[in-house]
């Protein structure tokens, strides 16, 4: 009865912690000093792996969000999740499942793949430019790569720890991140997107990270077909 009553308390006392816990991150994580909001969603999604809990599939809903002007697209995606990823059709402007193989490039927070190499089994790929003139950029001026094993330096927009992920080596530092603010903010810098049938490719330009109340986990970007 004794060992009963020790269980019993001993699983009260977790409950009690674990509630506390995933309480306090999302007030720590929901709003910075500097007014740049945090989605609490990757903490979340973390914790209810550890915990051996099903994440929904549904987590990015919503997520490629494309508008025209002129020729110059802009999409903003949602890719909040620290967990899955939300997988964007450039040549049809749509969000695809992750089960579709017809995809161009995807994201998870500020992270980015290209439908090829070690990320997925498209011919897709990408270079950086060396140029930050997105009018200036007609055509393809650099050598296109595949996706590889890549990594975010500890300290940078992936918090404490170094990140790994398969993805375009091209567009690891796409960003620049404050490590005082831990505001990031996109670079100039203009990118070739090769598609994933590895015929059409787009040039682009990441443009921000936050959507218009701050929230982070939105990777914006304004591209064209070349």
């Amino acid at each position: 009865m004794r060992l009963y009553k020790k269980i019993k308390l001993m699983a009260v006392r977790f409950f009690v912690v674990l509630t506390f816990s995933l309480g306090f991150a999302s007030c720590v994580n929901s709003l910075n000093p500097w007014g740049k909001r945090q989605d609490p969603g990757e903490d979340g999604a973390a914790m209810l792996l550890m915990l051996g809990i099903r994440v929904p599939d549904d987590l990015n809903s919503n997520g490629c969000n494309t508008e025209l002007s002129g020729n110059t697209r802009r999409t903003v995606v949602k890719a909040v999740s620290g967990v899955n990823w939300t997988y964007c059709d450039l040549g049809s402007l749509s969000t695809v499942n992750a089960a579709s193989t017809v995809w161009d490039l995807r994201f998870q927070r500020f992270r980015i793949s290209t439908n090829s190499g070690t990320a997925w089994s498209g011919s897709g790929g990408s270079c950086d430019t060396g140029s930050d003139d997105f009018a200036g950029v007609k055509s393809v001026t650099c050598t296109i790569a595949i996706d590889q094993r890549v990594s975010a330096e500890s300290g940078g927009a992936s918090g404490s720890s170094a990140v790994e992920w398969d993805g375009a080596a091209a567009l690891v530092q796409w960003y620049d991140y404050n490590s005082d603010t831990h505001v990031l903010t996109a670079k100039d810098r203009v990118y070739i997107i090769r598609a994933n049938d590895g015929t059409a490719h787009y040039k682009l330009q990441m443009t921000d990270y936050y959507d218009q109340a701050g929230t982070s986990g939105y990777p914006t970007f304004r591209w064209e077909l070349l």
